[in-house]
């Protein structure tokens, strides 16, 4: 729950990103296709948090839809991002399934990035498909996707992401998957 004032600078943010949309909008050949991209996305995080989330369901998956092809690594990760905060609104919105879909969304997009940002945007996918399947009640599973985020991301991993290379995120994640799966594996 936001509390009044937080909600209306948010407000004021988002009437801010309408009136540059509506203008990009109009003068497309002067505006990079990065900037309509940011701009987009901060109305989808936006509507997001104001708890507005079939709208920023909507405007998030317009992102992916529109920017999900680019090859330029600040678009993929305003697109990660999109994704993130279309989970969060599934979430909200209590769609469980389609939130382990984005999940995996995000796992095909992505894979194996090099780049920190996007490993930080695949933990994070990972270990949110481990809560949601949990929340479903299909433990193994959840099991799995913590196992799986261990094996990529933990101290020592097979692909040498982990240990002293992740970055300060990973490692909370990593840390949060441990005592999720700990508490999955013993809770059975």
């Amino acid at each position: 729950m936001i509390d009044a004032e937080e909600r209306r600078r948010l407000e004021r943010s988002l009437a801010s990103l309408e009136e540059s949309l509506h203008r990009f909008a109009t003068v497309t050949h002067r505006k990079s296709r990065w900037r309509i991209a940011a701009t987009l996305f901060n109305k989808g995080a936006t509507l997001v948090r104001l708890e507005r989330f079939g709208e920023g369901l909507e405007v998030c998956g317009e992102v992916v839809r529109r920017f999900g092809d680019a090859s330029d690594a600040p678009t993929q990760l305003l697109v990660a991002e999109a994704l993130r905060y279309r989970r969060i609104a599934l979430r909200n919105q209590h769609r469980r399934e389609e939130e382990v879909e984005a999940c995996d969304e995000v796992l095909r997009r992505f894979g194996e990035p090099a780049d920190p940002a996007l490993r930080d945007e695949v933990a994070g996918a990972l270990l949110e498909k481990g809560v949601a399947l949990a929340g479903l009640g299909r433990v193994p599973e959840a099991v799995a996707a913590y196992d799986e985020l261990l094996r990529r991301f933990g101290a020592g991993g097979p692909d040498g992401l982990g240990g002293r290379d992740a970055t300060p995120l990973q490692a909370e994640i990593v840390e949060a998957a441990r005592a999720r799966r700990n508490e999955a594996v013993t809770d059975r």
